[in-house]
């Protein structure tokens, strides 16, 4: 079994080229086992690092809730002692005669209880709220119907004495100023002889919590935030004290971010806590980064030193026998160079076979078979010779004989018209039947323009109207294939002024800009539907030697092969046209592969 096996990869083997059989050698070998090892390290690394990223982001967590928890119980404790001090609950309950009444009683209550018992034991805001309407708002004591009383009573449920609540005030009652509350409120509930509704709210020190916040996390930001999703304190500043509750969602913290639950007087709250940036190597140590990324270049650079070797002493050598086999244009076998042919292991061998052979196999072919190859191509041009001979005896003289005689018939009879339209029809005839070049320079092309417009005009009379701007003596001793511009002409005569029951103006320009040479033929005829423009653009722009042969018209094709042949495929077609407006045709190609008039 093992046998057949390594017998069939053997046969695969053997299907391969040398540089592929190295290719596969150096993968399986060398590039494939180095990346493993060097992906299990990192990854070792990357997984001990996120360990140790989990640990701490796991503290701060823990350490957020411990400042939280100590707030708290601190407003708690504070709360508790003003809910079974009951001579508190005896002030919210009396009715007092006058404000002065009511201000000396305050004032021995502050004096002798709050002022020394609950106000000095922490830095939250005591404020105690009742429905006694003979209370007056201020200091501490507030009546539950002023505005900032209404901001979170409705907050509070009825099955609980006490809870935490978590709300902005811009109400502006106290300090003037719009800002947020976290708070413990309780109930003053405890004496069964109290007939006032009242409540003691211990606002907790945002500024305080923010910055004892700050100093706790180290390398990642804590949000904690509530059951709806409102970001109650930040250590990145974005939770500020004069603005409202933002809100965040676990999938904007993205996947590494530490979740904790935890609670507060029975109220939920999660924590938040994400490390800085979002690499996959941020956990790792900036020492330890470098030493692998150093690791990595050092087998990078050892793999591609071995790649470069082998390529070069082997496969590079190979293919230079490789290409010497081809045999060149006059039947010979390319012998490698002698620079090429060093030292003394099998390839070099080889090579220095393959020259003793080639130079035997090219004095062959030059004894026998290039002697007859001369013969062959000495009689395929003396039959080019005949068959031109034959081409130039058909002389069309006595066509151009005939149409001077009825010019000059026409002009005798005074048919001055005729006769000019006779003449302009022979310079035409002329130019299509001298093909003994195909090419003319931009100022013949202007003729041959002007003669066809003249009988076009002739033709059509006052419909048709032209302008000729090929003033720029520049273009004209620049050669174009003959009748390019003519044939565009020729079409927006046949396919816009004939289309059109009104004047049609026909506009023909060369000029040269910058090193292009643009030619640009616009008419003001019926123009072409979308689907006309786009089957002549695609024409125009993949025109070709087999669009030739089919049927239909033909004749841009053909002006527009030959301009792509004469600038090497650099001359570029615009095609833009609107019914019932006209249609523009810009040619624009390197002036440098027209020749200059002389040269």
């Amino acid at each position: 079994m093992v046998r057949k096996l390594l017998r069939s990869v053997n046969r695969k083997l053997s299907d391969l080229d040398i540089q592929r059989k190295v290719i596969l050698l150096y993968l399986l070998c060398a590039l494939i086992p180095l990346t493993i090892a060097d992906c299990l390290v990192v990854g070792l690394v990357v997984t001990n690092a996120r360990k140790s990223q989990t640990e701490l982001l796991k503290n701060t967590a823990q350490s957020v809730e411990y400042i939280l928890n100590s707030h708290v119980e601190d407003a708690c404790a504070l709360a508790r002692s003003i809910f079974l001090n009951r001579r508190i609950n005896q002030f919210l309950d009396t009715r007092f005669s006058s404000d002065l009444d009511y201000y000396v009683q305050r004032t021995e209550l502050l004096d002798t209880f709050l002022q020394e018992a609950f106000l000095g034991t922490s830095s939250a805001v005591v404020t105690i709220y009742s429905d006694n309407e003979t209370m007056l708002n201020g200091g501490v004591f507030w009546n539950l119907s002023c505005p900032e009383a209404r901001k979170w009573l409705p907050e509070l449920t009825s099955d609980q004495g006490q809870q935490l609540l978590m709300y902005f005030d811009d109400t502006k009652t106290r300090n003037f100023r719009e800002e947020r509350k976290i708070s413990v409120v309780w109930e003053l509930d405890y004496f069964s002889s109290q007939e006032t509704i009242s409540y003691v709210k211990i606002d907790l020190d945002y500024e305080k919590l923010l910055q004892e916040l700050s100093v706790t996390t180290f390398g990642c930001e804590v949000y904690v935030c509530d059951g709806a999703g409102r970001i109650l304190l930040a250590s990145d500043g974005s939770a500020g004290r004069s603005e409202d509750f933002s809100h965040i969602s676990p999938a904007d913290l993205g996947a590494d971010a530490y979740i904790r639950q935890i609670r507060l007087v029975e109220e939920p709250l999660t924590v938040y806590v994400v490390p800085y940036g979002g690499n996959f190597l941020d956990p790792v140590p900036a020492q330890t980064t470098a030493l692998m990324a150093l690791m990595i270049a050092i087998t990078a650079a050892l793999l591609l030193i071995l790649r470069w070797t082998v390529r070069k002493n082997v496969v590079d050598r190979l293919s230079v026998v490789t290409d010497s086999f081809h045999i060149d244009s006059e039947g010979t076998l390319r012998q490698i160079p002698e620079d090429a042919v060093e030292g003394c292991d099998e390839i070099a061998t080889l090579m220095r076979d393959y020259n003793a052979m080639a130079n035997r196999q090219n004095r062959l072919v030059e004894t026998v078979y290039k002697s007859r190859l001369k013969q062959q191509e000495a009689n395929i041009a003396r039959q080019e010779a005949e068959l031109l001979a034959l081409h130039s005896q058909i002389n069309p003289h006595f066509l151009f004989n005939v149409l001077e005689n009825i010019r000059m018939r026409s002009v005798e009879k005074k048919e001055m018209e005729t006769a000019e339209m006779i003449e302009l029809l022979a310079m035409m005839e002329r130019q299509y039947v001298d093909w003994s070049t195909d090419m003319l320079t931009i100022r013949e092309e202007k003729a041959f323009v002007e003669a066809y417009l003249r009988l076009q005009k002739y033709r059509l009379g006052n419909k048709l109207s032209y302008a000729i701007d090929m003033e720029d003596h520049r273009c004209d001793g620049l050669k174009i294939p003959k009748l390019s511009i003519l044939t565009f002409v020729e079409n927006a005569c046949v396919h816009g002024a004939e289309n059109k029951a009104g004047q049609c103006w026909i506009f023909v320009r060369a000029y040269l800009e910058g090193e292009d040479l643009v030619i640009v033929i616009e008419d003001t005829g019926g123009g072409m539907p979308e689907d006309a423009v786009r089957e002549l653009r695609e024409k125009m722009e993949n025109a070709s030697i087999d669009m030739l042969k089919g049927k239909g018209r033909v004749g841009i094709v053909n002006a527009c092969l030959r301009l792509k042949m004469q600038s090497q495929g650099h001359v570029r077609f615009s095609l833009e046209s609107e019914e019932g407006v006209g249609t523009m045709i810009v040619i624009t190609s390197p002036a440098g592969y027209y020749d200059m008039e002389g040269k």
